[in-house]
């Protein structure tokens, strides 16, 4: 099973690189002067309906191109007593298609554990983003490796 997600990843992470290779020469110029090249960035947002549970993340971005970015940083998420909280390291890929329409894949890693090695896994992600006039709406797909799970997620930001 594992090696089936496997090969879905390697589809839709090819059919990404495509779609980036579309792109047209013009596109792919150096960042303008006027924007740096470098970037930190930190994020969180609520994992459930409980507001006890949340996802942080935090890095280093690199905008390689005027609509490329690659990032690498760590991953927390905050755990109660239904969720043992996790922590892992993240790398990938953001592809800015306009001012309001973006696209990211990505890949976490657990961070090496003695507490609980058996549920550490690998999570492969696919998310766009769409920005309106006064909140976000996203789309990711998630596969986990190890339980062989596949996720689908909408979501709004205000």
């Amino acid at each position: 099973m594992i090696h089936c997600y496997g090969s879905r990843f390697a589809q839709g992470l090819a059919g990404f690189l495509l779609l980036c290779a579309s792109v047209s020469a013009e596109n792919l110029s150096e960042p303008s002067n006027n924007s740096s090249k470098h970037q930190w960035y930190l994020t969180s947002q609520s994992q459930s309906q409980q507001f006890a549970l949340w996802q942080i993340d935090s890095g280093y971005r690199y905008r390689m191109y005027d609509h490329f970015q690659l990032y690498i940083g760590t991953r927390m998420i905050t755990g109660d007593n239904l969720q043992q909280s996790q922590k892992g390291f993240t790398s990938g890929l953001q592809y800015q298609v306009s001012d309001r329409l973006s696209f990211t894949t990505g890949i976490t890693a657990p961070a090496p554990s003695d507490d609980s090695p058996a549920n550490s896994q690998t999570e492969f992600e696919f998310s766009s983003q769409y920005q309106f006039e006064h909140f976000n709406l996203n789309a990711s797909m998630d596969v986990k490796e190890q339980d062989s799970q596949l996720s689908f997620g909408i979501g709004l930001n205000f």
